[in-house]
C-alpha cells in the first residue's frame, strides 16, 4: 500500500477531508489514540499499546516543526499494525507525508514556490520537494 492509499485510509477512518491538510491532533482524537510528551526515546516518537489504549509518545523537547510529522508517522504505523515487512518505516514516512500534504490540496497550489508550499502546509521545504516529486 502506497503513501497516498494509507493516508486516505487514515483520513477516512478519522472522518477528515481528503483535500486539505488535517489537524493532526484532531486525527489522533478521532481515531481514539492519545499523545503523551516527556518520554525519553531514541527517536522522535513511538507507538505503544497500554492495555486497550494506543498511545503515541513524543520525545522530550521534540522541535515543534517535527511534531506533526512524528505524530502522522505513528498514526500510519497504527493503521498498518499487523503488517509484516522490512519497509514499515518507509511506508510510514510516505503515509505521513501524504497525510500532511494531501495530493488534492497540493494540486490546487501548483505554481507556488517550495517556500510558499512549506508555509501553507506547515512542513519543511524538503518534505514539500519530496512530496511534489512523488505526486
Amino acid at each position: 500500500m502506497g503513501g497516498d492509499a494509507i493516508a486516505t485510509e487514515v483520513l477516512e477512518r478519522a472522518g477528515a477531508a481528503l483535500d486539505e491538510r488535517p489537524n493532526v491532533a484532531a486525527l489522533v482524537r478521532a481515531l481514539g489514540l492519545s499523545v503523551h510528551y516527556g518520554a525519553s526515546l531514541p527517536g522522535d516518537a513511538a507507538l505503544v499499546r497500554v492495555g486497550d489504549e494506543w498511545r503515541i509518545y513524543l520525545r522530550r523537547k521534540l522541535p515543534r516543526e517535527r511534531v506533526a510529522f512524528a505524530v502522522a508517522h505513528e498514526l500510519v504505523e497504527w493503521a498498518l499494525r499487523g503488517y509484516i515487512g522490512e519497509d514499515i518505516e518507509t511506508r510510514a514516512n510516505l503515509g505521513a507525508a501524504a497525510i500532511l500534504v494531501p495530493r488534492r490540496a497540493l494540486a490546487r497550489l501548483r505554481g507556488c514556490t517550495l517556500h510558499e508550499l512549506a508555509e501553507a502546509f506547515k512542513v519543511s521545504e524538503t518534505l514539500i520537494a519530496l512530496r511534489e516529486a512523488e505526486v
